[in-house]
């Protein structure tokens, strides 16, 4: 079973039995205590004064908000996903979960980035904002094109797309093109080249982070609707990131092409789920605590059918779904068919060893000459899920 993520932006503002929960839940205390220890910010109050439009506050609580709720769903159902995406903002903590960041990294990414924006607002000569275009027509980014000063900021959905741009701008806008336009909470005109001085910034104040070298799940970028690479330059993809649009439904559209059959959404009003509209994909909102306990039974429920956290199963299916290109039948017939045989045997056994269960499947893909990128990924996946495993 393909699990994607799905990770909020900065515009949501958390319910109160949301914040009741992360103060309440014991994992997801830790989570705003580590990132309020890092930043030597008080990050609970702010939980209190939420305003969407605080950049640089309002992009913190989104990041550390959604590391806690992963926290509190995972409490009893470790999760291993095959992709994550995240809105804006929420690429910062899907790297985070992803690839395996400390929570203090994190929060000083996430800081960052919100202070880089922050800032740029503040010195920016004219005011600007983002326009929601509700039923958008199929002419829209002629349109777009065509008015001084407005870009497509956000790929939504069918139904939604989001435009940024000067105020004065997106006014003319409105009056010549006859669309319905929704202010959005925020104060900036986010993925245009407006924040080209915030992306500038970001690089700077994020330089000296070690973010170190991870593996995980693929973190699906809004920049291009494709997968980080492995050796992705973190903090360079993020920054283009700022002044590129967000090519939502194309991720979405990406995950669900690769095989993902559940979408759990992170987010704390469940919007990300209704924004979604991928057939045949099961979205499971997580936007309140009898939300998330009923996203814990039904996660239950599949990796109970599904036998999603058999590692030796898992092991078998990189080894089945991958291309032979080795010549010598000897050799394959030596050393690939014991070696499937042996995860085999594995299978259902509660004393599996990940380590060994890891070897088995290295040396197998090296026997079958599978490409090196491909091989890399599939061992990458199954690093993390031996992590998750073991946990």
């Amino acid at each position: 079973m393909r699990m994607t993520l799905l990770l909020s932006g900065q515009g949501e503002t958390p319910s109160a039995d949301v914040i009741t929960m992360w103060r309440c839940d014991d994992r997801a205390r830790a989570v705003w205590e580590e990132a309020a220890d890092t930043l030597k910010e008080p990050l609970d109050s702010w939980l209190d004064q939420g305003d969407p439009t605080d950049t640089y506050r309002a992009q913190v609580i989104s990041a550390i908000g959604s590391m806690a709720t992963y926290a509190v769903v995972a409490r009893e159902v470790p999760i291993a996903p095959s992709f994550a995406v995240g809105h804006s903002v929420g690429e910062v903590a899907a790297l985070g979960i992803c690839r395996g960041l400390s929570v203090s990294t994190v929060a000083q990414l996430v800081a960052a980035r919100g202070r880089a924006m922050h800032d740029a607002l503040r010195s920016a000569e004219v005011p600007t904002g983002m326009r929601a275009v509700v039923d958008p027509p199929a002419e829209l980014a002629e349109l777009v094109a065509a008015a001084p000063q407005v870009y497509v900021a956000n790929h939504n959905s069918t139904r939604q797309i989001v435009i940024s741009g000067t105020l004065s701008a997106l006014d003319d806008f409105a009056a010549t093109s006859g669309l319905r336009l929704l202010p959005l909470k925020v104060k900036g005109a986010f993925h245009t080249p407006f924040m080209q001085a915030a992306a500038d910034r970001f690089r700077e104040l994020a330089a000296p982070l070690d973010l170190g070298e991870s593996f995980g799940p693929a973190v699906i970028r809004n920049r291009t609707a494709t997968p980080y690479p492995d050796d992705a330059d973190l903090i360079d993809e993020l920054a283009r990131q700022i002044v590129a649009p967000v090519r939502w439904a194309e991720a979405l559209r990406y995950a669900y092409m690769h095989g993902s059959q559940v979408a759990l959404d992170l987010s704390s009003t469940g919007m990300l789920t209704r924004m979604a509209g991928c057939p045949g994909v099961r979205h499971l909102p997580s936007g309140t605590p009898d939300a998330i306990d009923a996203v814990q039974r039904e996660l239950r429920h599949v990796l109970a059918v599904e036998g999603s956290y058999d590692l030796a199963a898992r092991a078998l299916g990189a080894i089945v779904s991958t291309p032979n290109h080795q010549p010598d039948r000897e050799l394959y017939r030596d050393r690939v068919i014991p070696a499937y045989q042996e995860l085999r045997a594995m299978v259902g056994r509660a004393d599996q060893q990940p380590d060994q269960i890891l070897g088995i499947v290295d040396d197998v893909l090296r026997v079958k000459q599978v490409d090196e990128q491909l091989r890399d990924r599939k061992m990458s996946e199954l690093r993390w899920r031996a992590a998750r495993f073991a946990a």
